[in-house]
């Protein structure tokens, strides 16, 4: 754990691709219990304006990828932090030249989290790249002794059978099992653990109606028995959404602010 101290508690994480609709953004901020549940909310395509802005009540801080508004590409996610998570506890990772990966790092008293919020590319993989070159450059910062640990979230636009239902099969191309073979393979050389289980659809496409499996979540190997929940919440779907939203708790406490007292008069 980060710390004992009892002001800490349980870090909940909202994750989902909201197709880059403003309705389905509002919709999702207009809820009157989600800054009072979640204290992260990592967005896949977020509602994005002609200023290059997204949308976000006064109960959450943006973080914009490293190079928003450094380039000509559209920012394709955002990571909501909630306002009641201290400021001195949590910082952004400088992760240059890429609107597809964000990340923040999380610390306590004796380790930290670093968690990443990732939209591959269906046409490439990119993003995957610019994981395996900011990984390979700052290992020292992110993993450095046993309580340190890593999570990597979002959609990730792959098909395979390690975590497609089988059902389709149809689905378990060559093509596809070579291009998903990138995200396996850097997986596998950080000892990341899948925590979504396997079969477990996210998205329901607009056109065939088909289930499917293209967001996902990893984590340290180390820190899988720290996980108290991760799964699909198709009850809070949202309305005109394909994907779904996740929903991962964790035992890494995370220090809140202490309630501002108003007096009494």
């Amino acid at each position: 754990m980060l710390t004992s101290d009892p002001t800490y508690r349980q870090l909940r994480i909202w994750q989902q691709n909201l197709a880059k609709l403003r309705m389905a953004q509002l919709n999702l901020l207009n809820s009157n219990t989600l800054h009072k549940e979640w204290d992260l909310i990592l967005i896949q395509e977020p509602y994005i304006d002609k200023l290059n802005n997204t949308r976000a009540s006064s109960a959450w801080r943006v973080i914009y990828p490293t190079s928003h508004l450094t380039n000509n590409t559209c920012s394709r996610l955002v990571i909501l932090v909630n306002r009641q998570m201290d400021t001195n506890g949590w910082h952004q990772l400088t992760i240059p030249d890429s609107a597809d990966v964000t990340a923040i790092q999380i610390k306590g008293n004796s380790g930290k989290l670093s968690v990443f919020n990732i939209y591959n590319d269906c046409k490439n993989n990119n993003s995957m790249d610019v994981m395996r070159g900011y990984l390979a450059c700052n290992q020292t910062d992110l993993t450095d002794n046993d309580n340190d640990y890593m999570l990597w979230a979002g959609d990730f636009n792959r098909h395979h059978p390690l975590w497609d239902h089988e059902r389709n099969r149809h689905l378990f191309t060559s093509a596809a099992e070579k291009a998903a073979q990138v995200i396996i393979v850097l997986t596998a050389d950080y000892d990341m653990t899948m925590l979504l289980p396997r079969g477990i659809d996210t998205l329901r496409a607009r056109r065939t109606g088909n289930w499917t499996r293209l967001d996902n979540v990893f984590s340290s190997g180390t820190m899988e028995d720290l996980v108290v929940r991760c799964e699909a919440s198709h009850r809070n779907q949202g309305p005109c959404m394909d994907h779904v939203p996740i929903h991962t708790i964790i035992k890494l406490p995370t220090q809140k602010k202490a309630p501002t007292l108003a007096r009494n008069f």
